[in-house]
């Protein structure tokens, strides 16, 4: 882990930075300016590949965004319903975009235009939200659980398990004021939608501190939040180093640079006290940018602020000495171009100090080529989500995209559907000219509503009908046209779901319906494991984001965060322990709740290597586990030898410890009555009630879900129960036993179930 105390005595610092990108030194600035061309010209390569790719982003967005594109009705029945003006009409339907439904129509009034409200409507099947919501759903309710992440170190050790309960508990505390749930919530997202997303944190660490009053009254400067505050920002405003593989940001070994650029108004950058050259920021630059990415920042990223141009009429033809060039207090409202760079280099290499191992720097540069900022980094800032990525690809598929076509398909034939029931409600009608004469057929063609909300009479002459001799029922004539057959289209838009979920690998229950016919129980089962095997490959990468951040967050807290530490752990911990890892208990935070604050500096929480995580799926249940210390407990409550060696208050622990796992309230703690030692076995029979109570709780709790479990704990009961009666020395099984002549150990019972380290180490038969 990169040592900020030993880059500072190094010269590695932003301070050091500033030297070099202002100029102040000659020497390290000749360094400084080759550093900075490589630098402009990945940047520059990075913004034309997201001008190059931003057309398959926004087609996604589209795709998403496909709800939007419905509300036309809605806007056109509310027109219909209010007594407007035909001008008022005609303007709200030019504003709202509704000028395909306006018709010119002649009545008595003259040629005047009418909002036609169509029968049927334009439907857009919203297939991408939907699917892509069930499995983003999913992959993050199985994430989102207390703590977000918990740390567990390579060896099992008292000591550091200890230091896991203290880190998990600082970075929950970090995660709440952060919000880190919300945004892995939004990286799962991006990452099934686009097929890829990128964390950057916003600064190195981000600290606000308030004034606060002591316990004495006296004002004090305290330190309210810390923590690393993220930007997530859009895939087409992103580029990577495409050198490597992208995922090997999660391990630090592969990759060497990244950013991702945004537009700020000149007058932020001219406010924020951290940056430097902010009055040597050019015009110009942008404009290059602008002509290839006209369409691009008009559709994808669309901002309501303007470049400014040079104010010279002959253009900026030498940048370096057309003063008129560089921004000014007048232009605080233009916008500027600003890139966040990030790249692993060796900083003696490039007069940023006398360091000569990689470590990762931040660069912020406005209009790619004037440095804001620079600083060196203690972590990799990166944290990257790839959907089933094959990464000898630079731009892979995602879910979203996968579903763009059956959309798209669905789309076109409900479009067809909805035209062939148009078509079969067409009708013709042919109209009797020697009876109905010509005026009177003009007044049916304007009744409108009128023709079916009220009775209408039309007079004719039956003594006329006879001499013609016509029928006044042959006046009109309808033609019904032959009915064009609609169930092929949907037994077409049957088809292409099911291709669909097939071809995902979602089954129906998954999307909450039912099966297409009678299923077995055995085909449920498959259906379920294949089902959650691609869902659990899919996620993979999720989880190895998750531990790539969760390094971030120890990194930052151990570089940047306050030198004391304080958290809430287990009370089970003896204050030995807690002293040998170098921290004190906080009295006034021990409470009954099974909890206890500790305080101690952050250097005790060293460590080389973060072991195996169980931050999903693997996480063992608290209710799973309240379920075995259930059984476990009820073995040893019902055999008296046993109760009676390990005492009363083992024996509460562990009842205390199951209902926090039920998830009992905090303050929820069974103690040991005072004067009830000579009454050994009532309190027996009262904690084997209480076992026998909680026991019945877990089942009503948990249910179906631990079945599974409970069928392993029930095999495993036999193999316990032979392990505690060794070693009590009671009663072995009924059947005959049989001794190995060596170890003089029961066959079936393991060599050194006795005593591990004292029962011979023989086979066993």
């Amino acid at each position: 882990m990169v040592d900020l105390n030993v880059l500072s005595n190094r010269g590695v610092t932003a301070e050091s930075a500033e030297k070099v990108f202002a100029g102040e030194d000659e020497k390290i600035s000749a360094k400084g300016k080759a550093l900075l061309d490589r630098i402009k010209h990945r940047v520059d390569d990075g913004l034309s590949g997201c001008i190059k790719n931003h057309k398959i982003y926004h087609a996604l967005d589209l795709a998403w965004d496909t709800p939007l594109q419905q509300i036309s009705s809605t806007l056109a029945h509310s027109l219909s319903d209010k007594e407007l003006s035909d001008e008022s009409v005609l303007n709200a339907a030019k504003d709202w975009g509704l000028t395909g439904m306006l018709e010119n129509i002649n009545d008595t009034k003259g040629q005047r235009k009418k909002l036609n409200l169509p029968t049927f409507f334009n439907i857009f099947v919203p297939l991408v939200r939907s699917y892509v919501t069930i499995r983003w759903a999913r992959i993050y309710n199985d994430r989102r659980q207390y703590p977000l992440f918990k740390f567990e170190m390579g060896k099992n050790t008292t000591t550091n398990k200890l230091r896991s309960e203290i880190l998990t508990d600082r970075i929950q505390v970090i995660s709440n004021q952060y919000g880190y749930s919300e945004l892995l919530k939004q990286s799962i997202f991006q990452m099934l939608h686009y097929g890829w997303a990128a964390q950057f944190p916003q600064e190195e660490w981000h600290t606000e501190k308030q004034v606060v009053l002591d316990d004495a009254g006296e004002e004090e400067e305290k330190t309210v939040k810390e923590g690393i505050r993220y930007n997530l920002p859009h895939p087409s405003r992103v580029f990577i180093d495409q050198a490597h593989r992208p995922t090997t940001f999660n391990s630090d070994s592969g990759c060497s640079y990244a950013g991702y650029w945004r537009i700020m108004r000149y007058g932020d950058i001219r406010s924020n006290k951290m940056f430097w050259n902010k009055d040597k920021i050019m015009y110009g630059k942008t404009s290059d940018l602008l002509s290839r990415a006209r369409t691009y920042l008009e559709l994808v990223s669309p901002c309501t602020m303007e470049f400014p141009r040079s104010r010279s009429s002959f253009g900026v033809t030498d940048r370096e000495s057309e003063l008129d060039a560089f921004y000014k207090a007048t232009d605080d409202d233009k916008a500027v171009l600003i890139t966040e760079y990030y790249e692993k280099l060796i900083p003696s290499e490039h007069g940023l100090g006398d360091y000569d191992h990689p470590v990762w720097f931040r660069f912020c540069l406005a209009n790619d080529d004037t440095v804001l900022y620079a600083a060196p980094v203690p972590y990799c800032p990166v944290v990257y989500y790839a959907y089933d990525p094959h990464e000898g690809k630079s731009i892979n598929s995602s879910l979203s995209l996968e579903i763009v076509p059956f959309q798209d398909q669905i789309g076109n034939l409900l479009s067809q559907y909805l035209l062939s029931v148009k078509q079969n409600l067409a009708n013709m009608t042919f109209v009797d000219t020697d009876q109905v004469p010509k005026d009177m057929i003009d007044k049916l063609q304007n009744w409108g509503e009128k023709l079916f909300r009220s009775l209408n009479f039309m007079p004719f002459s039956s003594r006329q009908n006879k001499f013609a001799q016509s029928d006044v029922r042959e006046a009109f004539t309808s033609v019904r046209f032959t009915a064009l057959d609609t169930n092929g289209i949907v037994g077409a838009m049957r088809q292409v779901v099911d291709m669909l979920e097939r071809l995902l690998v979602i089954s129906a229950q998954e999307v909450a319906q039912v099966a297409s016919h009678e299923q077995t129980a055995e085909e449920v089962r498959t259906v379920a494991t294949t089902t959650t095997t691609r869902l659990a490959f899919t996620a993979t990468a999720v989880d190895d984001a998750m531990l790539a951040w969760k390094e971030q967050l120890y990194k930052g807290l151990m570089a940047y965060g306050e030198d004391e530490v304080y958290a809430e752990i287990n009370s089970g911990y003896t204050a030995e322990q807690i002293n040998d890892l170098g921290f004190t208990v906080d009295a006034e935070d021990t409470n009954s709740s099974g909890l206890v604050g500790v305080r101690g500096q952050k250097t005790a929480l060293d460590l080389e290597v973060i072991g195996a995580y169980r931050d999903t799926l693997d996480r063992v249940s608290d209710n799973a586990m309240a379920a075995s210390l259930t059984q476990l407990y009820q073995m040893v409550a019902n055999d008296q030898e046993i109760r009676q060696s390990i005492g009363v208050d083992q024996v509460l622990s562990v009842i205390n410890q199951i209902g926090t796992m039920l998830g009992l309230p905090k303050d929820f703690k069974l103690q040991k009555l005072e004067g009830e030692e000579g009454q050994p076995e009532a309190q027996t029979e009262q904690m084997a009630a209480v076992a026998e109570e909680i026991r019945n709780s877990i089942i009503s709790e948990v249910g179906e879900a631990i079945k599974p479990l409970a069928e392993n704990t029930q095999q495993n009961s036999d193999m316990i129960q032979q392990i505690v009666d060794v070693i009590k020395g009671g009663p072995q099984p009924p059947q005959p036993q049989q001794y190995d002549t060596n170890n003089s150990v029961p066959t079936g019972v393991p060599a050194n179930a006795g005593n591990p380290e004292l029962a011979p180490s023989g086979p066993v038969r």
